[in-house]
C-alpha cells in the first residue's frame, strides 16, 4: 500500500522497467550462476537491488519491487 512506482526522468520510463530491460539484455552481474541463461529469479534479484539503490539515493521515494510466485523459469539467453 505505501510502496512507490518511480518514474526515472533521465531515461523517460519507469525505474523498474528500465532496470528489468537491462537485466534481460544480459547486464553484467545478472547471470548469478554464470550458466549463460537468465532466470526470472536472477533478473528480479538484480533489478530489485538496482531499483532500491537508485530510488533511495536519487529519487526520494524508496521503491521495493516484489516477486510473487516462482522465479525458476528462464527468460532470455543473452547474446542470442
Amino acid at each position: 500500500g505505501d510502496n512507490f512506482a518511480n518514474d526515472f526522468p533521465k531515461v523517460k520510463r519507469g525505474l523498474f522497467t528500465y532496470y528489468l530491460l537491462r537485466a534481460l539484455s544480459g547486464e553484467k552481474g545478472v547471470d548469478i550462476n554464470e550458466d549463460g541463461l537468465i532466470s526470472l529469479q536472477e533478473a528480479f534479484t538484480w533489478t530489485k537491488t538496482e531499483v532500491q539503490g537508485v530510488s533511495a539515493k536519487s529519487l526520494g521515494h524508496l521503491q521495493v519491487p516484489e516477486l510473487i510466485g516462482q522465479g525458476d523459469i528462464f527468460l532470455t539467453i543473452p547474446g542470442q
